[in-house]
């Protein structure tokens, strides 16, 4: 993923009605990955399905702090 956007650390956009708010945003990147299992039984007395999904999502900000103090 790129062109992540996330406000800066100690951003508080809600108290600044009249400021520009691109002073208060950091960019970013990230990546995310994952892995589905699917299991069926049809036949005998007991059938149905089993599924289990895991996946994991990661967001990097190397500015995170620059923007703050800016």
């Amino acid at each position: 993923m790129r062109n992540q956007i996330e406000y800066g650390e100690g951003a508080q956009p809600q108290q600044n009605g009249n400021t520009n708010y691109d002073n208060q945003l950091v960019f970013g990147k990230g990546y995310s990955y994952g892995a589905e299992f699917f299991v069926k039984k049809r036949t005998g007395n007991l059938t149905g399905w089993v599924g289990y999904t895991w996946s994991r999502t990661m967001r990097q900000f190397l500015d995170i702090k620059r923007a703050a103090n800016s």
